[in-house]
């Protein structure tokens, strides 16, 4: 099924048992600004959509879900929209989850999990296939739509852009191994991949924006219910400021 996104908001506010929505996200979508302390100059497609949601959903309740710096799950809410950052770990635990290949922990899990147990969502929405948000949402029985914004695992035959393994590494020196450089993201990008293939074997619902979206996705689970949604246009564009002003 073909959707604009304006149907994708009316889809929300025609359906009367839809109306408190969790999206679990790597962006904080429009509190990038406040939290970064930055102006932001290119807004991100997410932003666009949370303002379409607001203008045309405005009965529906958002709650965006993200990792961000800290010990604990901290809540900031702006009008109708609440966000939830969930703790990430810090500079040093990071790079021995690279070194060691951990791609997610039970405490991400966890968090994401006890996130959904107290929003109570009529609905989540997962963006990206390629983080551990999907894994956690299938773990419970809300309803979960899966939007797939790339895919690893199509990317790995090419992640070198041509070149061996063994070229790339020795090219990259010996302090990029040691600081856990190009071969590690490498094999974590593997073992997320097949955790990706994982996700999409089990989801019945998949949002997609190309006709590759909605194959490989049906090569995964012909069983799924695949939705095609293009991302929004950002305000710039529309004012003029964007490719071919």
């Amino acid at each position: 099924m073909f959707l604009n996104n304006k149907d994708f908001c009316h889809l929300m506010i025609d359906n009367s048992q839809v109306r408190r929505v969790l999206w679990l996200t790597n962006t904080p979508a429009l509190l990038t600004e406040e939290l970064t302390g930055s102006e932001v100059t290119n807004e991100s497609w997410l932003a666009a959509l949370q303002k379409l949601v607001n203008t045309h959903s405005p009965e529906t309740r958002l709650h965006i879900t993200f990792f961000s710096e800290g010990g604990e799950i901290r809540r900031t809410v702006r009008g109708a929209t609440t966000y939830l950052q969930l703790p990430r770990s810090g500079k040093w635990r990071r790079f021995l989850r690279r070194v060691l290949l951990i791609v997610h922990t039970r405490r991400e899990i966890r968090a994401v999990l006890r996130v959904i147990e107290e929003v109570n969502p009529d609905l989540i929405h997962v963006f990206g296939t390629e983080s551990v948000f999907g894994l956690a949402a299938l773990q419970q029985k809300k309803p979960a739509i899966i939007q797939i914004q790339g895919l690893l695992t199509t990317l790995l035959p090419v992640y070198f852009g041509g070149h061996t393994l063994g070229r790339v590494v020795a090219k990259a020196g010996i302090f990029d191994l040691l600081s856990g450089g190009v071969l590690f993201r490498y094999l974590l990008a593997k073992k997320a991949a097949k955790r990706e293939v994982a996700l999409l074997e089990k989801a019945s619902t998949v949002l997609g924006s190309t006709d590759f979206d909605f194959q490989f996705s049906g090569e995964m689970n012909p069983n799924r219910r695949f939705f095609h949604l293009d991302d929004p246009i950002r305000e710039e564009f529309l004012d003029g400021g964007g490719a071919g002003a």
